[in-house]
């Protein structure tokens, strides 16, 4: 735990060690200077996401997009010791990224969410995962898109609750679908109201697929509700319940040793 380069790491695992089994490591990340990180990582990315940043039409995207994968990298950096310049993505059949060293894949799954200035990374060994996180408060503005997410059913039992319990449940139930959509790797390109999350007054900690949909096979997802500092709220799915770790990582600033 401490500096390393431009980094201030809190984390139980030294540069690296791999999860254990059975558990995923969570990555709260956060930026001092936005302008400094994009200055001083220029060789971070590569030819593609640069093209990807520099495409998009608002400035503030583009540079939310590299934060994000500035981040990425630099943990993905320090689980296979290599520089973050170093490491290299591919992208499955169904779109998802996944790490390839000079071996052949990493053992290792990623999946990543930003809410506001924080990425979230949730980092498992041999076992996918998908992360989504969400500022509590976008509750309010979830409440019109129900029936674009949520199952009949769902709209049905979040529209008898009142309206904090109603914010509430919409974040839990939008990030629970992000996440085992990110877990298995297809996103939105899976009609997220396939799946059911809430059953009753609660979240379900299994989420299933329903049957009889050509892209969405049936499936179940191990789903972790958590709420981290300055009002995030997360959702992790795996297909096998999952311990999580949790870690930080944060901008430092200074030259590559960490000075200012």
């Amino acid at each position: 735990m401490g500096n390393e380069g431009q980094w201030f790491v809190e984390s139980v695992h030294a540069p690296g060690e791999y999860p254990d089994a059975g558990d995923v490591d969570v990555w709260l990340c956060s930026f001092g200077g936005r302008d400094e990180i994009l200055r001083t990582n220029p060789d971070t990315l590569d030819g593609s996401e640069r093209a990807r940043a520099a495409a998009f039409r608002e400035a503030r995207a583009g540079s939310a997009f590299v934060e994000r994968r500035v981040m990425v990298r630099v943990v993905a950096s320090r689980y296979l010791s290599v520089r973050s310049g170093d490491v290299i993505w591919e992208t499955g059949p169904a779109g998802k990224p996944f790490l390839r060293t000079e071996a052949g894949r990493a053992d290792l799954e990623f999946s990543w969410s930003q809410a506001g200035a924080a990425v979230v990374i949730a980092v498992a060994r041999g076992v996918a995962v998908g992360v989504d996180a969400c500022q509590e408060s976008e509750g309010d503005s979830l409440d019109g898109l129900a029936e674009v997410f949520c199952s009949e059913t769902e709209v049905s039992v979040l529209g008898r609750m009142p309206r904090p319990e109603r914010v509430r449940a919409l974040v839990e139930c939008w990030t629970a679908k992000e996440a085992c959509l990110k877990a298995v790797g297809t996103g939105l390109r899976c009609d997220p109201r396939r799946l059911r999350t809430w059953d009753g007054d609660e979240p379900l900690e299994t989420v299933e697929w329903e049957e009889g949909a050509e892209d969405s096979p049936r499936r179940r997802m191990a789903v972790m509700h958590h709420s981290l500092a300055g009002g995030i709220a997360l959702a992790i799915a795996a297909p096998v319940p999952l311990r999580l770790t949790i870690h930080g990582l944060t901008w430092n600033g200074g030259d590559e040793h960490g000075q200012r």
